[in-house]
């Protein structure tokens, strides 16, 4: 797959905004993987 730049800048953004809730890449992965943009 693919990804735009886009789509990497709104990873980047959303990691960042979450990371200081001390949550880790994975649950940032399945968040992402098992929610639709709306639900997120």
């Amino acid at each position: 797959m693919q990804q735009t730049p886009q789509l990497l800048g709104a990873a980047d953004a959303l990691h960042n905004a979450i990371s200081g809730a001390g949550t880790d890449d994975a649950t940032l992965i399945s968040t992402l993987a098992t929610h639709t943009n709306p639900q997120i």
